[in-house]
């Protein structure tokens, strides 16, 4: 919250008018979100550890998602670590200043990504309350959360926008997936991978 007020006041102290393409740029942003979540949950929280000269290297978010996947009730672990935040603010900030060399631009952007990301943060935690969920959309998002925590860890990747996953071809019917004891531990799910190869 204190980032999207940030950028905000950030935005309106540099003035001007807001040009066309900051619009449109703030409308990229929010169209790629949900595919940014689908790549970024399947591919990087889920990376496996590496193995290099006898040891093993893991990357810290992949090993708080694989704590996440152990205990899906310890709800400090559904939230993003500050550290990955913090990265992602200087990573995301230069390469937009470097896209379009306009602070004004970059602040209005920052703000479009620190609500989507402040959005998907608050869905993510309620999936994980004893909240239950009112309306049709939510619940389809904690549907899909559970099963992919609690049925088979390597569909359901989507969150704010469900329907990704079927158009990625990671959501078919629950049914159709067959019950995971992975689910629970991806470490199990990366030590049977290797097993079966």
């Amino acid at each position: 919250m204190m980032l999207i007020f940030g950028f905000a006041g950030a935005r309106l102290y540099l003035g001007g008018v807001c040009e066309p393409s900051e619009v449109y740029g703030g409308l990229a942003i929010i169209i790629y979100w949900p595919l940014q979540e689908w790549w970024m949950h399947k591919f990087i929280l889920h990376l496996p550890p590496l193995r290099w000269r006898d040891r093993t290297y893991e990357m810290s978010f992949a090993r708080i998602h694989r704590l996440h996947h152990d205990s899906p009730k310890d709800i400090p672990l559904s939230f993003l670590p500050i550290s990955v935040i913090l990265v992602s603010l200087v990573v995301f900030s230069g390469l937009f200043y470097l896209f379009c060399q306009s602070w004004t631009h970059v602040c209005t952007w920052m703000m479009v990504a620190s609500t989507s990301t402040l959005t998907y943060e608050w869905i993510h935690y309620l999936t994980h309350t004893s909240y239950k969920p009112r309306s049709r959309y939510y619940r389809a998002i904690w549907k899909l959360h559970r099963w992919h925590h609690y049925k088979n860890e390597q569909y359901w990747f989507s969150f704010t926008v469900p329907w990704i996953d079927r158009l990625l071809g990671t959501g078919p019917h629950p049914k159709d997936v067959p019950h995971s004891t992975a689910a629970r531990s991806l470490r199990r799910s990366r030590q049977s991978d290797s097993n079966s190869r």
